[in-house]
């Protein structure tokens, strides 16, 4: 295994870890998904729904949410949040970027273990604060990527975590504190911010779709944040 290579097998965790400085990944977007150096526009790429290899989420069930739909924000108790991402993680489509943002103690980290979850992730599902970057084979069959990017230097440094082969056709990309890499964030995606509400134990997601991501489950029945 190379060095500074995170390998997650079975949807358990290891202690292994990609750091900066690692050997740099070829810059060859993954199938299915570009990444943008220059810009954070909306792509086209899109999911092909009738491709029998990747995963598919039944986009036609009533209420998912669709780019379509354009921005969709929701007030969620933090047991309303974990339902939500538990569902994702179980019915989304792939390949599915999710760019996750909000300060700290918004609810990032709550939101990405649910959907590791429903995905089918087994044991701790720890945040790589420091490794920045964690990857876990699932029963599901789909291939999720957890990393957090808040200790970045630079967003250059993403291409040493293997960045330009994130989005393949089975993946699940799950990146926290993404507007530290904004112009290099893989598209279509969904970026999904996380804010305290007014009130107390509520917290305020908005979800914007950049190009044509997978539909997603809809918001648990809570209170419209509009």
């Amino acid at each position: 295994m190379p060095d500074g290579e995170v390998r997650e097998m079975n949807g358990r965790a290891s202690s292994a870890g990609v750091h900066a400085g690692a050997p740099a990944a070829s810059h060859r977007p993954a199938d299915g998904v570009s990444v943008d150096a220059e810009s954070a526009d909306a792509g086209s790429a899109d999911a092909e729904s009738g491709d029998t290899d990747s995963v598919d989420a039944g986009s036609g069930d009533v209420g998912r949410l669709t780019a379509g739909d354009g921005e969709r924000t929701a007030l969620l108790s933090e047991p309303e949040l974990i339902a939500w991402g538990t569902r994702i993680g179980r019915e989304a489509g792939t390949p599915l970027v999710l760019a996750l943002d909000g300060d700290l103690g918004a609810g990032k980290s709550t939101l990405a273990r649910a959907i590791a979850r429903g995905a089918g992730v087994e044991g701790d599902v720890p945040s790589p604060t420091f490794n920045l970057i964690f990857s876990y084979d699932t029963p599901r069959g789909v291939r999720l990527h957890h990393l957090d990017l808040y200790r970045l230097d630079h967003q250059d440094e993403v291409w040493d975590l293997g960045w330009s082969d994130l989005g393949a056709e089975n993946d699940v990309v799950l990146i926290e504190w993404a507007e530290n890499a904004f112009t290099l964030l893989p598209k279509p995606r969904w970026d999904v911010v996380l804010e305290e509400a007014e009130t107390e134990d509520r917290r305020r997601v908005t979800l914007t779709p950049v190009g044509d991501p997978p539909a997603l489950p809809p918001f648990p029945d809570a209170e419209d944040g509009r």
